[in-house]
């Protein structure tokens, strides 16, 4: 699958599931970057002033209950493309 097939199938993949915390988010740090935006950075695909950068390529962010966060990569292309995250972290549901 080519790159650029591989990406658009992990943002489409990541807009409909939920998934559970903690984790790790990992990538190619040789080909991408992650940065943590506000939401008019997320839906303009520029980053903001002040946005947070994570190079790693095994980054961990702590993310509050209740908070909406929005990632994308400075990786040419790739916001326009699909990929980025907006994230509505909601407490777990504790029915017993």
């Amino acid at each position: 699958m080519a790159r650029s097939s591989a990406k658009a199938a992990i943002a489409t993949l990541l807009t409909v599931i939920s998934f559970f915390l903690p984790g790790v988010f990992r990538y190619d740090y040789q080909l991408d970057n992650m940065l943590v935006v506000n939401q008019t950075g997320y839906e303009t695909c520029i980053p903001n002033e002040g946005y947070i950068e994570y190079n790693t390529g095994e980054d961990m962010i702590q993310l509050a209950y209740g908070g909406n966060y929005f990632i994308g990569t400075a990786t040419p292309g790739d916001c326009w493309g699909g990929m980025k995250l907006a994230i509505n972290a909601l407490a777990p549901d504790n029915k017993d």
